[in-house]
Parts: C-alpha cells; structure tokens; sequence
C-alpha cells in the first residue's frame, strides 16, 4: 500500500469501513497503522523519546526506530506489542468478534 500509514487511519468512514470488512490486507495495514500511531502517541504523552522507549524494552534506539518505520510494521508480534504496551503503561485489545458484537473491554492489569 502507498502512502503514509497516518493517511490512512482517517479515510472516509463509509470508504473505510467497506475496505476493512472486505479487504483482510487492508484491515491488517490499518491496524499494524493504528499501533504505531498509538505507540507514538503514547511516547508524546509520557514525554518519552525512542531512546527512552529502547531503554524501557532493554532494546537499542534503532530497534525501536526500526519497529515504528512504515516499511518494517510487518515485524510486530503479539509479544512485542505486549512489551511495548507495557513499557508505556498502556492496555492492549485485541479481540475478534461477530458484526454487530458489543464487546467490554476490561484492563488487564496485574495488581502491584
């Protein structure tokens, strides 16, 4: 796919919803999209930088740069979001569900 993830995270609703429930490479390119837009965006709210990040993960700077770089979204894994979202104190949801499914959403956290 062309362009900027962060382009693409704010198509037109109707445009994109379609996309995602037909297109499963497109639902997978918003979505690894999607993480790495909250990943930095969780990173600007901390007021951390990649360094800071790497060091939380026990990772060099430029595995983390890697990890964020449109071309490279291929390499998150389950593990690795898990790490990141716990070196920046966030939840992650990952849930498939039926159409129309509500579904709750309860942080997994282990009490400290």
């Amino acid at each position: 796919m062309g362009g900027s993830w962060k382009g693409r995270c704010v198509m037109g609703e109707k445009r994109y919803s379609e996309k995602l429930v037909r297109d499963p490479e497109f639902l997978a390119e918003y979505m690894k999209g999607s993480l790495a837009a909250d990943i930095e965006e969780a990173m600007e709210e901390l007021g951390i930088s990649q360094s800071e990040l790497a060091a939380r993960l026990g990772k060099s700077r430029q595995y983390v740069g890697k990890v964020l770089k449109e071309e490279n979204l291929n390499n998150f894994t389950i593990d690795s979001i898990a790490k990141i979202a716990a070196a920046l104190e966030r939840d992650v949801v990952l849930r498939l569900k039926r159409d129309k499914e509500i579904v709750e959403i309860k942080p997994f956290r282990k009490e400290r």
